[in-house]
């Protein structure tokens, strides 16, 4: 007597069920381990005054991230930093796209100054598009995937529906978003989907006894922080010897030495 359908039923539930499980366990052998941090939802900057204006106590992880940079380096800088920091806290690669104008403009990332900068060079892909909204086609793409620590920007225009496109892929893979923009961007530009928005320049960093280079110099703000408290703005300096980030250290007021006495000395 052949068998009915209804007895053919659990044995189809049981192969699909085998073959989901299996399914699974290969996707955790090939998916990146991770530190134990790799579950937190923020990023400690590692600065008391910044993180205690960020919500959880850090920058939130698997969202939008807007950094506008006010000189050619500053913003880009700052994006190296926290980059290094995601990286070394998660592991991972970041993904960082480029339209080919602004490499014409402004030159290619320079490898020794990523590392200098934190990031290290071989946890990078470099992405070059000819078009601008390319550009946000590679973003999206790379958020799409739970294999990235970050993907990274450069766009000068873009829209709330872009941008928010971009939110909703960084919140559905856990993976972070940072959108570099030139100061440009500010002018009559529309609102964005990003969690954060801070406004980066160069400040003047102070000579080193080897070299003009030790110590970098930015002027931060925070200006919009969805759950946090905006508004606030320091002097950051990232130390290429210790590879830290920190505030900069305020002058000394001391008292002005008559010309007269330094010759004396």
């Amino acid at each position: 007597m052949p068998p009915s359908v209804s007895a053919a039923r659990p044995s189809t539930r049981l192969r699909s069920s085998s073959l989901a499980d299996l399914r699974r366990r290969i996707g955790a052998i090939e998916r990146p381990v991770f530190t134990t941090a790799a579950t937190a939802r923020t990023l400690p900057v590692g600065i008391e005054a910044i993180d205690a204006h960020l919500p959880g106590g850090g920058l939130p992880l698997g969202c939008l991230h807007e950094i506008i940079g006010r000189d050619a380096g500053a913003g880009a800088g700052f994006c190296v930093a926290l980059l290094g920091k995601l990286v070394a806290c998660r592991g991972g690669i970041v993904l960082w796209c480029m339209h080919l104008a602004s490499v014409h403009e402004a030159g290619g990332l320079y490898a020794p100054g990523l590392a200098a900068g934190g990031l290290n060079p071989e946890r990078l892909i470099v992405v070059r598009a000819a078009k601008a909204i390319d550009v946000l086609w590679a973003m999206e793409e790379g958020l799409r995937g739970d294999r990235l620590a970050a993907v990274l920007g450069e766009v000068r225009k873009i829209d709330l529906r872009a941008s928010r496109r971009l939110q909703l892929a960084a919140e559905a893979s856990g993976t972070s978003a940072f959108l570099l923009r030139p100061s440009s961007a500010e002018e009559g530009s529309p609102p964005t989907a990003s969690v954060t928005r801070w406004r980066l320049a160069a400040a003047p960093a102070p000579v080193g006894p080897f070299s003009p280079f030790d110590r970098t110099r930015w002027h931060a703000e925070l200006l919009r922080c969805r759950g946090g408290r905006p508004g606030g703005a320091w002097v950051l300096e990232w130390d290429h010897e210790t590879g830290d980030l920190g505030l900069a250290a305020d002058l000394c007021d001391r008292p002005v030495v008559p010309s007269d006495a330094l010759m004396a000395i």
